[in-house]
């Protein structure tokens, strides 16, 4: 019935009642350490160390440092040399590094003799020379007795390990793999798990007021001490040293903290202890997204602010993790389970719903997002969901969501509401008749609204982020259609100035759509409109006589692929008319390999050029490179990948546009280009000769273009989040392009909207700033700084949602200069926009710690010399998002870290003396 059958471990806690401050943040009930078991998998989170004691971490010799987590190429926690990682294609994967021994590490959180099991076998097993491992406790080798255990390339069985050691609190077991003599094919599984077997240390306290991966406004967290017990407690504050902290004090300062309480007693004169570790946030720009997966937990209700419960039909109870049977939440009936299989998985009960619910730190209006989908399609009757919140049905409208037993695309429900600090959102699983093959994917998704009512002018769908965009422009008004995020399915707003966006319902009759993305760039032919998508073998065709209604084109509209040398296939498809040749075009990505669609090795992959035979669209050329990206010898996950590649003529050049993906944090690129000679037919030009132009940073993504009539405008996407890949967000505003001397193109800020957005003005020069460091001079429309330091000086007020407007000239030895924002809310540097002469890059980007630890948002190269003399800044502030516009030559979107609804507002200079001119900042008009 269920693929497999374990028994099952009926768990009866009907009765208990339930309260969130009875959560204790971390495991380990009454009953004591005994039994407690924890294993590497479960506690692996993308962003979080520490989480039930696992650290990862590298040896390069002589120390271990802490992993980061690379989210850009390998999506793993990543050590100081190449290919170290942990958690790289799954929880349970480690590799060594070039240079450095990979460690995942367990920190003992208790006095007490464990137990250290696992097996160490080769994932990959395609070649290489193996791999080596040994267990350490703190410096002591444990296992292997000396020396370390080979692992054979091939050996998919693998080597166990059992043993059993006394530790105590803070003691450190090392899983550290080597990568013998290379690291060629040394992927490998390794998921051990640390159980206590016997131990007198205490029971944690019971702690209310955060848990951990929480985020407040601010917080005051407490505990009481067990009986026969005694505490204390240090809290630490941006990875500053821990300090004192009591029980019930309060803390409001924003930034993220972590709180260690230690326990103790004493048994026949021994003194025995115990650690809980608790990370949270403050401040609710710190943390805007909650995601169930990402918050699951197998030792904890309450991560992240996720809890698992079951509903009778009368009372909601919290589910017990069950540790030896399902390995996951199991609630009062048989198979109501969270996290069996994955941590996104649920399972209804034979007689319960089960009810993954989150608990709101804050107040705000969330975006609720993730498909409910089926994992088990083998039978059943399927399941039926809803989501309330507290004791209200927010999703659907009444009664329950239908799933159907074989439906693996799922539905998402896209519900936006508002919560304050405590509301539950109740995710609700119910079993329909029975529960057959009732495994289910869910894995919910809560957004507080970037800068909430902050962002009025970058678009966004009510009810779900915009992706890949296609404009089509006619008679005064934009078509823009794009992608949704999820099944990829294509949806439209028109607008006619950039500032009113209104969704448009797209439909397709007839046949189905061999794809979901049936609708992409639109062009016209005749009276019917045309668009083209991929589809394995070939490109297929939808036409609508209206842009709203499509259908498919007939086959003979197919173009088909060039399968050889393409033999993984080929997409985006971009086809447009070339009156210069009078024939159609079609630009789009073909791949020789592409080892992510199991095609190949590597990724080989091309932005090619088809034509069609006369002006025919049913007669097509093969396809041929313009430009290749073999991307020799470099790992799939950073490989250089063109997507959405287009074509224009701007003056008497051709211009070939795309992104390119798998460089940046987001995943997806921004614009790069390639100039064509001049006067020179697309065929008959050298495109692989071109050197590669930089448009816009990294977080104006998947950006196209399209004429209106009089000039040539850019549109992409701003991501949802400042790092991270997560797919789609707001539409950025409207870039004017247009050709420099020499073929390079300028980017501006489209004219009409630059003008219709700026509203009242706030600030006008006349009250002179604040000198905080550096010397200062303020005179009437001028202020200067002078010196080799670093100058700051603030402007009266705080602003939100502001478009701010200067002339900015630097000394000749001044490295950069620029707007610091937002420095006192966020001490001790705030979000540098500068103009960095220095190293030619116009930046967004923030110092945590006012040391040089420097994260970037976004940033683009310029010319040399571009940024000397007298240069014209515009930043413009909305929510989480900046634009800067320099010199109508350049612009650069960022999505910061923070939602900047009241801000303040600083100039700066470093290395030398700059000049700010005309300094204005106005409110924006919506």
């Amino acid at each position: 019935m269920f693929g497999y059958r374990k028994a099952i471990k009926l768990l009866l806690v009907a009765g208990l009642g339930f309260s969130l401050a009875s959560f204790a943040p971390e495991r380990v009930s009454a009953s004591g350490w005994t039994g407690q078991s924890f294993t590497a998998s479960d506690a692996f989170r993308t962003g979080v160390q520490g989480v039930d004691g696992w650290i990862y971490e590298d040896w390069n010799g002589s120390d271990y440092a802490p992993m980061a987590y690379e989210d850009a190429s390998f999506r793993a926690w990543q050590g100081r040399s190449g290919y170290s990682l942990i958690g790289w294609n799954s929880p349970d994967t480690l590799h060594p590094g070039t240079a450095t021994d990979t460690a995942l590490t367990f920190e003992a959180p208790a006095d007490g003799q464990v137990s250290i099991a696992g097996k160490v076998r080769k994932r990959d097993l395609n070649g290489g020379d193996g791999v080596q491992a040994r267990i350490l406790k703190n410096g002591t080798q444990i296992w292997p007795t000396s020396g370390w255990q080979s692992i054979a390339y091939n050996d998919a069985v693998g080597v166990n390990h059992s043993l059993s050691v006394q530790v105590t609190r803070g003691d450190r077991l090392r899983f550290v793999l080597n990568r013998n003599g290379n690291i060629n094919n040394d992927s490998t599984y390794w998921d051990p798990n640390v159980a206590y077997s016997s131990s007198d240390a205490p029971d944690r306290p019971v702690v209310t007021g955060v848990a951990d991966g929480g985020a407040y406004p601010s917080a005051a967290p407490s505990w009481t001490d067990p009986n026969g017990t005694t505490s204390y407690a240090t809290l630490a504050k941006d990875g500053g040293a821990p300090a004192a902290f009591t029980s019930g004090s309060s803390i409001t300062a924003s930034g993220r903290y972590v709180l260690e309480i230690v326990a103790e007693r004493t048994v026949s004169g021994n003194v025995f202890s115990s650690s809980a570790k608790i990370r949270f946030s403050i401040g609710t720009g710190l943390k805007s997204r909650f995601v169930a997966s990402e918050g699951y937990s197998s030792s904890m209700q309450g991560t992240d602010h996720w809890f698992y419960r079951d509903w009778d039909g009368s009372t909601y109870a919290p589910m017990t993790y069950d540790s030896s049977g399902f390995h996951a939440w199991l609630g009062r009936s048989s198979y109501a389970l969270i996290g069996w299989n994955g941590a996104d998985t649920v399972h209804p009960g034979s007689s319960t719903d089960t009810v993954r619910a989150f608990v709101s730190p804050m107040e705000g209006t969330v975006n609720i997002t993730g498909a409910i989908r089926k994992r088990d399609l083998s039978g059943g009757d399927g399941v039926q969901a809803r989501i309330l919140k507290n004791g209200t049905q927010i999703w659907p409208a009444s009664g329950w969501q239908s799933i159907s037993y074989k439906d693996s695309v799922g539905i998402n429900p896209g519900v936006l509401t508002y919560v304050q600090p405590g509301d539950e959102i109740r995710f609700v699983l119910n079993r329909k008749s029975s529960i057959d093959n009732d495994s289910t994917y869910w894995d919910p998704q809560i957004d507080y609204r970037s800068g909430g009512s902050g962002i009025k002018l970058h678009y966004k769908h009510p009810s779900h982020y915009i992706g890949d965009v296609h404009p089509f422009w006619e008679n005064g008004t934009l078509y823009l259609y794009y992608l949704k995020p999820g099944a990829f399915e294509p949806a439209l707003v028109t607008t006619t100035d950039y500032k009113s966006w209104q969704p448009v319902a797209l439909t397709h009759s007839g046949s189905a759509p061999y794809q979901n993305y049936y609708a992409l760039g639109v062009f016209k032919d005749g009276s019917v409109y045309r668009s083209y998508y991929g589809n394995g073998t070939e490109m297929k065709g939808s036409e609508s006589l209206d842009l709203t209604e499509w259908s498919n084109a007939s086959s003979a509209y197919d173009i088909a692929n060039s399968m050889t040398p393409y033999t993984a296939g080929a997409r985006d498809p971009y086809v447009f008319w070339d009156a210069d040749a009078g024939v159609y075009r079609m630009v789009s990505s073909v791949y020789r390999s592409n080892q992510d669609w199991g095609i190949g090795s590597g990724m080989d992959v091309s932005i090619a050029l088809t034509s069609s035979v006369g002006s025919s669209l049913t007669s097509w050329g093969t396809q041929t490179d313009l430009i290749r990206f073999p991307n020799t010898g470099i790992p799939v996950g950073s490989a250089q990948e063109p997507e959405v590649a287009q074509m224009f003529k701007l003056g008497n050049r051709w211009y070939l546009m795309a992104s390119i993906a798998r460089q940046t944090p987001h995943w997806v690129g921004g614009p790069t280009y390639w100039i064509g000679d001049p006067n020179t037919a697309i065929d008959a030009d050298d495109w692989a000769s071109k050197t590669a132009h930089t448009l816009e940073g990294e977080d104006l993504a998947a950006a196209q273009v399209f004429y209106d009539g009089a000039k040539w405008i850019m549109l992409g996407w701003i991501p949802q989040q400042a790092t991270g890949n997560a797919w789609g967000g707001h539409i950025g505003f409207p870039r004017e392009l247009y050709a420099l001397p020499g073929g390079m193109l300028g980017v501006k800020l489209e004219t009409t909207f630059s003008s219709a957005i700026r509203g009242g003005e706030l600030y006008g020069g006349v009250s002179s700033p604040s000198a905080e460091t550096g010397s200062w001079t303020f005179g009437s429309g001028a202020f200067s700084s002078s010196g080799s330091g670093f100058s700051i000086a603030k402007l009266p007020g705080d602003y939100s949602r502001f478009d701010a407007e200067m002339t900015l000239s630097m000394s000749g030895s001044a490295d950069r200069a620029g707007l610091l924002i937002d420095k006192g809310a966020t001490s001790p540097y705030g979000f540098e926009i500068s103009l960095d002469k220095a190293n030619s890059l116009i930046r967004v980007r923030r110092d945590t710690t006012g040391t040089g630890n420097w994260t970037n948002f976004s940033q683009i190269p310029v010319a040399a010399g571009d940024l000397d003399g007298t240069n014209t800044l515009r930043l413009i502030s909305e929510g989480d998002i900046l634009e800067v516009f320099v010199n109508d030559k350049y612009a650069l979107a960022a999505r910061i870290s923070k939602s900047l609804d009241s801000s303040d507002i600083r100039l700066f200079s470093s290395g030398g003396g700059a000049t700010f001119g005309n300094v204005k900042v106005y409110e924006l008009n919506e």
